[in-house]
Order: C-alpha cells, then sequence, then structure tokens
C-alpha cells in the first residue's frame, strides 16, 4: 500500500473529488470505494495511528493548503 500511495499527494478527505487516498486503497486490495467507504476509512485510520502513514499538506485549487495521506515509517518487507 505504502509502494501505491507514495509521492502522490492523495487527499486525506473522503469528499474530495480529486484524488482521495481511499480510491488507491480500493483500487490495492481489489475493493469498492464506494460501498467499502467505511471499512477503507478504518485501515487508513490504523496506518496512520502505527505511523505507516501520515498527514501532510499541500496547496489546494483555491491555493488554500489541503491535507493529504504521505508515507510515514516504511514497513519493512
Amino acid at each position: 500500500m505504502q509502494r501505491a500511495i507514495d509521492g502522490k499527494g492523495l487527499r486525506y478527505s473522503d469528499q474530495s473529488s480529486d484524488g482521495w487516498v481511499g480510491e488507491t486503497v480500493a483500487e490495492v486490495l481489489d475493493l469498492d470505494a464506494t460501498t467499502d467507504r467505511r471499512r477503507i476509512k478504518k485501515m487508513i485510520e490504523t496506518w496512520l495511528r502505527t505511523g505507516a502513514l501520515v498527514k501532510g499538506e499541500k496547496p489546494g485549487p483555491q491555493r488554500k493548503p489541503v491535507v493529504t495521506v504521505e508515507v510515514g515509517e516504511w514497513a519493512s518487507e
């Protein structure tokens, strides 16, 4: 999952119309981003809590900062 998310600046908010991180999670894990939304959000929160993912920021469409999800501490293989 970290490789799929790394460097893409995907958005934390599931209300985002441009690049919610949960869409990538759904694609990698073969889930549906709409029907499995609650499950995906729980996974993201777990990864954030463990440090595998961290929140970041980038400029949004109106130059206001938006919260993104970035790779935190890389999981060992």
